[in-house]
């Protein structure tokens, strides 16, 4: 029996293809978010149970005294002989798990995105919160610093406790086609998803920017051009994203590569493996004057970091925008 800890849309391909490897036996997909969950319940796959942790707040003294033990024991009661985990940052109750089933189980890393170059930074805050991962959690973290908020790397030594065995998994693409086409009628046939949420929610640029430029994008671009997709956690439309058709918020983007050729976001992900797919991923970091300046560059660094093969493009103006994709013969030339 194998478990699967997914505790992000990034990390979906990945486990879906793994999930395809182990037909033949049970596989338990372990998350706490809501939308994972339910995209998982849509696809109905027989051979899959989904382990939900729910609401639980691991900093409430009753997860201590009683939900920590109760979860830790129904986990352990499946007998799992392998473990499948992506993330090298946060998880900190998770990683408590995983420590417990390692002396059980084999565990496998499967790195999805390159190491996160942000800076370390160590403030009273920071401090206090490595030294809480440490002690409640037995995980050893380095704080991270993006240029707003921290992330909290795990550190080489946790690896090495839990005996995980670093392994690369290829992403079966034509089945997770076909899994979406079955569970998913997408009738629109749009060619550009356009990806939202978190641009204004978590002030990388303030409404107004951010509003004025969208609009002129998808008036030039064409309505019947695109589609929307929400954040999952930041389901907010601004102004002329509410007169797009969408994608529900919990169909992960990464999932929808064989169905939209231009995939445009902001830091996303999503929009390096669009661009690492064949597909044209493009940012717009550079489209929109950021609230802060340090944090657009770790953004854009971010990205580029993590593309192995393909391009992102990082248009200045909608200018440079729209003849990328007249190039691309995704919208028509303009007339003469």
């Amino acid at each position: 029996m194998t478990l699967i800890f997914c505790l992000s849309n990034l990390f979906i391909p990945t486990a879906l293809t793994i999930i395809k490897n182990h037909e033949t036996e049970q596989v338990v997909l372990y998350t706490y978010e809501k939308g994972i969950r339910l995209f998982f319940e849509k696809l109905n796959i027989d051979h899959l149970t989904i382990y939900f942790r729910g609401n639980l707040n691991p900093r409430r003294p009753l997860f201590y005294t009683r939900d920590k033990r109760l979860i830790l024991n129904e986990i352990t009661n499946y007998n799992f002989d392998t473990v499948y985990f992506f993330h090298n940052s946060f998880g900190g109750f998770e990683n408590w798990l995983i420590t417990k089933l390692s002396s059980r189980s084999q565990v496998l890393f499967v790195p999805i995105f390159n190491d996160l170059k942000f800076r370390e930074r160590w403030t009273p805050g920071s401090t206090l919160q490595v030294l809480y991962s440490k002690l409640v959690y037995k995980t050893e973290v380095r704080p991270l610093y993006n240029g707003q908020v921290f992330i909290y790397k795990m550190d080489e030594g946790f690896f090495k406790k839990v005996k995980a065995k670093r392994t690369e998994i290829a992403i079966d693409h034509e089945y997770i086609k076909e899994r979406i086409e079955k569970c998913f009628v997408i009738e629109n046939q749009a060619r550009i998803l356009l990806l939202t949420g978190t641009i204004v929610e978590l002030n990388h640029v303030n409404e107004q920017e951010y509003t004025a430029k969208l609009d002129d994008l998808i008036e030039n671009i064409g309505k019947d051009m695109m589609m929307v997709k929400a954040h999952p956690r930041y389901p907010n439309k601004f102004s002329k994203e509410n007169e797009l058709d969408e994608i529900p918020a919990f169909i992960p983007a990464n999932v929808l590569l064989s169905k939209f050729d231009v995939f445009i976001g902001y830091t996303t992900s999503v929009v390096a493996e669009a661009a690492q797919n064949g597909r044209i991923g493009i940012s717009l970091v550079n489209y929109l004057e950021p609230v802060s300046k340090e944090r657009q560059k770790n953004y854009k660094d971010y990205l580029i970091n993590n593309l192995e093969s393909g391009t992102i493009y990082f248009p200045e103006n909608l200018d440079e925008l729209l003849r990328l994709l007249r190039d691309k013969k995704i919208i028509a030339s303009k007339k003469v």
